[in-house]
């Protein structure tokens, strides 16, 4: 496929909530970066395995099952990510940039993990 009629193709079908899925994806992962430190390659080995394991353990599951194993695993996976944000805001840090990120980060994510607890509360 060429690459223009694929960027024309991107352009039409992407939306705003696909871009900002994509800038915060790849920013957790820069994120992730930064606070791993490169001779802690085993804190880095673990965090991929529990994403493979959060991801494994919906397999063969349906239904509301499924739906709770979801929104009970992605809760741990935002807790996770408030965690790194917190530890970047009261770190030495003279990264603005960073800082600021991850507020933004707790505030996005503190506020899907109260709306994904609520969502879980529906399947009592």
């Amino acid at each position: 496929m060429n690459i223009h009629r694929l960027v024309k193709i991107i352009k039409k079908n992407i939306t705003l909530k696909d871009v900002y899925i994509l800038i915060v994806s790849f920013t957790l992962g820069v994120v992730t970066s930064l606070v791993i430190m490169p001779s802690d390659f085993s804190s880095h080995s673990n965090m991929s395995n529990s994403m493979y394991d959060m991801s494994q353990s919906l397999k063969g599951r349906s239904g509301q099952d499924l739906d709770k194993k979801f929104l009970q695993e992605m809760i741990v996976h935002h807790q996770g990510a408030l965690d790194m944000s917190n530890i970047i805001i009261s770190s030495d840090t003279n990264n603005l940039k960073l800082k600021n990120f991850a507020s933004k980060i707790i505030k996005v994510q503190e506020r899907e993990i109260e709306e994904m607890t609520n969502w879980l509360e529906e399947y009592k």
